[in-house]
């Protein structure tokens, strides 16, 4: 290899770990709590109050239940919209995230297309959630569109989803 090739090579393979190095990196934007009036500084602090105080991992759950960015959509203002209700329970909402599962017989709660209307106008946590499903879609690690339920909210046969 010439010098000007390797030269070449080098500036490739530093763009590229500049690249993962941002990946990484999120942007600080005041998200309101998926529970509460509280507003966090990133959705990160958001995600990881969801889940120390109301016990809703929604990344986890989010892979999980192989949603797309659809259903994660619908997933986030189902509970935000939940959370408006007069005599909203927290741990209730939270709960009712959780009994889900892919081989539940009964369609999921969030499943309704309005659920697609965002409760939050510009919400960072519907923005942050969707890159991280695309990222996961594009790298091979979940599979979303092979999902039982998909994007348009629709069930199929769930035995497809556990032959595996």
């Amino acid at each position: 290899m010439d010098q000007a090739s390797s030269a070449e090579w080098d500036a490739d393979e530093k763009w590229e770990a500049d690249a993962l190095q941002d990946f990484g990196d999120e942007e600080r934007a005041p998200t309101l709590c998926l529970f509460s009036d509280k507003v966090f500084g990133s959705s990160a602090e958001c995600l990881a109050h969801a889940a120390s105080a109301f016990n809703l991992d929604l990344p986890h759950r989010i892979r999980e239940l192989k949603l797309d960015v659809y259903g994660c959509v619908k997933l986030v203002n189902f509970i935000r919209t939940e959370m408006q209700q007069s005599g909203a329970d927290a741990n209730m909402v939270s709960a009712a995230v959780m009994r889900c599962h892919m081989d539940a017989p009964e369609a999921w709660p969030w499943e309704d297309e309005r659920y697609l209307a965002p409760v939050v106008q510009d919400d960072p946590l519907l923005y942050s959630l969707a890159l991280s499903v695309d990222s996961f879609e594009e790298l091979g690690m979940e599979d979303a569109k092979d999902s039982s339920k998909g994007s348009a909210g629709l069930m199929t046969d769930k035995s497809e989803s556990n032959e595996a």
